[in-house]
């Protein structure tokens, strides 16, 4: 086994490896962020962690062997079969978890009203196992004699044992990469994908532009469908960036089926092998900068457990004020007024056990008021902030009736505040366990 080890070679195994590691990285942080944050636990996220595992084997399977066979290893020729079938799997898995985010956000928008009883857990999981076993059925077809081995035998003469040089066009026939592969599982599912976001796009802007009623729902709905319109961009672009990064591959093995003496230059191929292999890096990065529930699990995993920082958020300064450390719960609206006298506010705050999100968006107590779904009882939670505890009604909001005094707050509910600050001091001072 000889190989020309020129610059460009270096280069291309250097930057093979620089996707492999990144791609393992950045998918097993996704995978971490589905494990322990509840709010990305619904259907969508359960296919993009199908996705995120695919990815995570092809940086540290599928690359490792291109690598391998790119090097002009020597071995038998059902070791290299199985080698190439494994990428070739991977790559069809996370065409099918793709065209299943899809489905999922069009039946979204299409049945709002039933969809969480139509696209429930158990179906999502279905759905998964069910892509990664029609993925092995496919990938995995060269292993039932779709492949090359009679060309092998002609020009080894030894057998499927014989030592041979390990490459993907010795292996692979290119009439099942195209014929079967490409043509059959690759572009339908693509231009199906294509066909749902167009509908998904013309259903959200018509619901967008219709003319809302003065009612509570129709703003409500319409910010529902605002989000999900934000969403559904974020998973067209890693639609988008698939498509770009695989279709090169495809579009070189139709020329080299059709105009086998056309692909003769092994740097073009090579380009197209990486531009493949770099989507499975692309994809967490497009998480973290256009879906916010990413970028905040991201964000808490690498405070918590990598910087071993308390994950506890901070009020910002005021006048002097030193930062009010906050332990609060599922909370969606707070009145706080400062120490020194200052004008209160509503905080508007996404919180993920136990995780303020700063800046809170300010926002007036009529307009928390429109957006309350419950329109009694007390509807301002309260937490343990030094010098502040706070509990106003619903109706003392509505009247104008600003009091800031704890024994406004019903017992149960002081009782219920008392309970959290032990749990919150036990939390303190507990050992935080990261890396």
């Amino acid at each position: 086994m000889s190989v020309d080890w020129d610059p460009w070679f270096a280069s291309y195994i250097a930057m093979e490896v620089v996707i492999a590691v990144l791609s393992v990285l950045g998918n097993v942080l996704v995978v971490w962020a589905v494990i322990l944050n509840r709010s990305l636990r619904d259907t969508t996220f359960c296919f993009i962690f199908s996705l995120a595992l695919a990815d995570i084997a092809v940086g540290s399977l599928a690359i490792p062997l291109a690598i391998t066979i790119s090097i002009g290893l020597q071995t038998t020729f059902y070791s290299c079969l199985v080698g190439t079938c494994t990428m070739l799997v991977l790559t069809q898995s996370s065409i099918l978890a793709l065209l299943a985010i899809a489905i999922d956000r069009y039946l979204r928008v299409k049945i709002p009203m039933s969809y969480r009883w139509v696209v429930t857990p158990r179906r999502a999981r279905t759905a998964v196992g069910l892509c990664w076993l029609v993925s092995f059925m496919v990938g995995l077809t060269p292993l039932l004699g779709w492949n090359k081995l009679q060309h092998a035998n002609g020009t080894v003469g030894s057998g499927p044992e014989a030592q041979m040089t390990c490459t993907f066009e010795n292996i692979i026939s290119m009439d099942y990469m195209v014929y079967f592969n490409f043509l059959g599982w690759v572009l339908p599912p693509l231009l199906l994908m294509l066909l749902i976001y167009i509908e998904i796009f013309y259903i959200i802007h018509k619901h967008l532009n219709k003319k809302v009623t003065a009612s509570q729902a129709g703003p409500r709905r319409r910010q529902d469908y605002g989000k999900e319109l934000k969403l559904v961009k974020s998973l067209a672009l890693v639609l988008f960036l698939f498509t770009v990064s695989w279709l090169p591959v495809h579009i070189l093995n139709c020329i080299t089926l059709f105009c086998p003496k056309c692909v003769e230059h092994k740097k073009g191929i090579r380009i197209a092998i990486l531009l493949s292999h770099g989507n499975s890096a692309v994809n967490p990065v497009v998480y973290s900068f256009h879906i916010n529930k990413f970028h905040t699990a991201f964000r808490k995993i690498w405070q918590q457990y990598i910087l071993c920082r308390d994950p506890v958020g901070k009020l910002p300064q005021k006048s002097g004020q030193s930062g009010w450390n906050h332990a609060m719960d599922q909370v969606r609206y707070s009145v706080v007024q400062f120490s020194n006298g200052g004008t209160a506010i509503v905080l508007q705050s996404w919180l993920r056990e136990n995780t303020l999100l700063w800046p809170p968006k300010k926002i007036t107590i009529a307009k928390a008021l429109q957006q309350r779904k419950e329109p009694d009882n007390t509807w301002i939670t309260y937490s343990n902030v030094r010098q502040l505890i706070t509990c106003q009604t619903y109706e003392e909001a509505r009247r104008g009736e600003h009091k800031y005094n704890s024994t406004m707050c019903p017992t149960p509910l002081k009782s219920n505040l008392r309970r959290k600050k032990k749990n919150v001091k036990k939390e303190k001072e507990s050992k935080i366990h990261c890396i």
